[in-house]
């Protein structure tokens, strides 16, 4: 079944009216940098460039940043752990995806918010499991289970904007 459009919205009509509110301006920038910042310093800059000890220092205060569990590039660990990186991740790509979603009929804060709390569900579920050694996880399994968190955090930012939510008469 194909999800009905919803045409008395004139944003709705034309998604690229969509890339100048104000709002999704502001999410796209800041998960735009937060993105290329985990990214580009790795995989630009050098280790004694200021622009990784910039990054480094940007998310140390939000991210534990232990070798061994961030990817690397080339031989450079990039200044994120790769669950961060997967929250970023879907920081970005649902921020950029947001605006043709808006043509589909979506469910919406109340569904937005339970994707949100059963990702952050996953990773509690996921880290009592490496914490009491009953299984460990790679760094695809850790990025795998991030990106979901940024996603649904950007689902719930938005909701309000995606049609089909129920509004209060």
């Amino acid at each position: 079944m194909i999800p009905k459009l919803q045409t008395e919205n004139l944003a709705v009509k034309n998604p690229a009216r969509w890339f100048t509110d104000r709002i999704w301006l502001l999410v796209f920038g800041i998960s735009a940098t937060m993105f290329l910042m985990g990214l580009l310093p790795a995989w630009v800059a050098g280790e004694d460039s200021g622009f990784y000890t910039l990054s480094v220092m940007f998310f140390e205060p939000v991210c534990h940043q232990f070798s061994n569990r961030c990817y690397y590039i080339g031989e450079l660990a990039m200044p994120v752990c790769s669950r961060c990186f997967g929250i970023y991740s879907g920081l970005f790509l649902m921020t950029v995806l947001i605006p043709f979603l808006r043509l589909f009929r979506l469910p919406g804060f109340n569904f937005a918010l339970f994707l949100l709390v059963a990702s952050v569900f996953l990773n509690i579920i996921d880290n009592a499991g490496n914490f009491f050694n009953w299984w460990s996880n790679t760094l695809t399994s850790r990025y795998l289970l991030g990106l979901p968190i940024g996603l649904s955090a950007v689902y719930v930012i938005f909701s309000e904007y995606i049609p089909g939510r129920k509004t209060k008469s």
